[in-house]
């Protein structure tokens, strides 16, 4: 894996290194690696970040860059009061340090936490696993309303004697979620149209202009099947409007929005 060294990994790396320096500066750079390179990862950052920390040790190096990421996280002691929280927890869910830290979590925001499905991932699954990965959670909050959540969480190790600490990290995936639900209702309204149209509609494959899909009234216009239709070129079925080259065809109806063609 190429790794990314910026002035603040230097610096952050040259502070914490008195043991074991090689180790401690890759897992500093590992993880500015991942701040970096956030927008590129298919699960959240946060996620990311904490399949990395597997010991007090990791924590502590690693303590900066999470303050950094996009995801509320909260640190939670064994009996899953919260020790810490990120800036970016207190500002999407509308709760500031007073009433957090040192709280039970199922109490945080007028138990607005004390949501079953947490309560089976943290005291059912995360002690015989001691990580989940993006479960998704729905909820209704007082103050910001029904968001959709991916949690991730880890359990850490710790010195000899002490108790262990759990990272959670909380993805908002609301706005995602709608954009799903806007996708498919769109696509849906386009395959009703596409279907039912009197018109005759093809479906061209932008590297070749072959047929990827056509609609009833194109089989029936042009006289053949759906599976005679598909995998050809216009030309092929018959339907002859100059394009030579169908990547300069392309190209301008890319600049134009639209092509007319008259006489076919």
């Amino acid at each position: 894996m190429k790794t990314v060294k910026t002035p603040a990994a230097e610096e952050l790396a040259g502070n914490a290194m008195k043991d074991n320096e090689k180790t401690k500066e890759r897992l500093v750079l590992e993880l500015t690696e991942l701040r970096l390179q956030n927008e590129a990862l298919k699960k959240s950052i946060a996620g990311s970040i904490l399949s990395e920390i597997v010991n007090e040790e990791a924590l502590l190096y690693a303590e900066g860059i999470v303050e950094t990421v996009r995801e509320p996280l909260l640190v939670l002691d064994a009996d899953l009061k919260i020790i810490s929280a990120n800036s970016n927890f207190y500002k999407t869910f509308k709760v500031n340090p007073a009433e957090t830290i040192g709280s039970f979590i199922y109490d945080l925001g007028n138990r607005q936490w004390n949501i079953p499905k947490l309560r089976e991932l943290l005291e059912t699954i995360l002690p015989e696993k001691t990580t989940f990965e993006n479960y998704e959670v729905e909820h209704d909050f007082t103050t910001i309303g029904r968001r959709v959540m991916l949690l991730n969480a880890r359990q850490i190790k710790r010195a000899l004697g002490k108790e262990r600490i759990i990272l959670l990290a909380i993805e908002d995936i609301t706005e995602h979620k709608r954009m799903e639900i806007v996708l498919m209702e769109s696509e849906e309204r386009f395959r009703r149209l596409f279907e039912t149209a009197s018109d005759a509609i093809v479906l061209l494959e932008k590297n070749e202009g072959k047929i990827t899909n056509a609609n009833p009234a194109a089989g029936k216009m042009l006289g053949y099947t759906e599976k005679d239709i598909i995998g050809h070129s216009l030309q092929d079925i018959g339907i002859l409007i100059g394009m030579n080259d169908f990547q300069t065809t392309l190209q301008e109806l890319n600049r134009m929005g639209i092509l007319n063609y008259d006489d076919v």
